[in-house]
């Protein structure tokens, strides 16, 4: 079973390995149910490809979060990546013991698997150049979720995830792809 890499939680390990940013943020139909946990996994930051439409994926899907980047290793990605798969993870922290189920939201070159907390969820591929795209239902956790998207490029060429974590109940963005959130590694 896929377990994604977290750093320890012995408090002085994680000031080396974690960005140590505090952002509190509070769902308006859910006092004090979430929190955006600002540290991150321990990885490489992504790359910011681009906002929703941009080229090569262009806005032809009706994505529900234009405010989502494009990710992925490289500055270049966009125009040409290599073959190959990396696990893109963030973290979410829940302060509720009642469940939150929202959708995430994710367009795809060229597939993706979704876990959340070490168990996958769903699948996505492609989704860019169509209306339809990808939506997986997730239930967050009392804590801390670890999210991760194991994206593959499967040929030479473009290379890139847009993704957004809506909740089902307020319907605000909890997380969404851009680089100061997600970190990656290679599978």
């Amino acid at each position: 079973m896929f377990k994604p890499k977290v750093a320890s939680s012995n408090a002085a390990s994680r000031s080396a390995t974690l960005k140590s940013v505090t952002v509190t943020e509070f769902v308006p139909s859910k006092p004090a149910v979430l929190e955006r946990f600002s540290e991150q996994p321990v990885g490489t930051p992504v790359v910011d490809q681009g906002g929703f439409g941009t080229v090569p994926w262009g806005s032809a899907s009706q994505f529900e979060d234009k405010t989502a980047k494009w990710i992925w290793t490289s500055p270049n990605a966009r125009f040409s990546a290599p073959v190959g798969s990396y696990n893109f993870a963030a973290q979410l922290k829940i302060m509720s013991v009642t469940p939150v189920t929202a959708m995430l939201h994710i367009l795809v070159d060229n597939d993706a698997d979704i876990y959340l907390n070490g168990e996958k969820v769903g699948s996505a591929s492609l989704g860019f150049s169509a209306r339809d795209y990808s939506r997986i239902p997730l239930t967050l956790v009392w804590g801390v979720n670890d999210i991760v998207l194991r994206c593959t490029n499967t040929g030479v060429g473009p290379a890139g995830v847009c993704a957004s974590l809506i909740d089902d109940v307020s319907k605000t963005p909890l997380l969404k792809t851009e680089g100061s959130r997600w970190v990656y590694n290679k599978v």
